[in-house]
């Protein structure tokens, strides 16, 4: 986990010596952002546990919930920087030119964002006519398969079958 924040951030951040601070994104500096994952990972350490000495709550300080909220923060950036969601649009929006009749598509999905938008899709390719069928219950994981590959664990498999 080697990701470079200031470098990736670096088009948007200007040199500490600027005299006046502008509104424009492109032109403000951005003050104490972390250089590596570790270091931002440790932000999200502290924040959770703030938060939990603030309001009282333990749960929020345990490893598992700022492993688990650490894992959310930079999967959520990990989207937004790719625009995995907008490109995930556009293949299910250019899917119907690309299958002959009868032709088949199966997609995996990682998360709730990406599944919501196929399974959406799908049934509206149905309803229109673009699909003669799709699953009507979401494929898992085996619980054999979620022991030998813990990352199957969130995947959820959705095919749908051009008309």
């Amino acid at each position: 986990l080697g990701l470079d924040f200031k470098a990736s951030l670096s088009s948007t951040s200007t040199s500490s010596k600027a005299s006046k601070p502008s509104k424009s994104p492109s032109s403000r500096t951005i003050p104490n952002i972390p250089n590596t994952t570790l270091e931002f990972r440790k932000r999200i350490e502290d924040v959770c546990a703030f938060y939990g000495k603030a309001t009282g709550r333990t749960d929020v300080i345990t490893k598992d919930f700022i492993s688990s909220t650490a894992a959310r923060v930079m999967q959520a950036i990990r989207i937004e920087v790719n625009s995995e969601l907008d490109v995930l649009d556009t293949l299910l929006a250019s899917l119907p030119a690309a299958l002959a009749p009868g032709g088949r598509v199966v997609i995996l999905t990682f998360h709730s964002g990406e599944d919501r938008r196929v399974k959406q899709a799908f049934k509206k390719g149905c309803n229109d006519g673009i699909y003669m069928a799709t699953s009507r219950e979401v494929g898992r994981a085996t619980e054999e398969e979620r022991k030998l590959n813990p990352r199957s664990k969130s995947a959820k498999l959705r095919w749908a079958i051009r008309a």
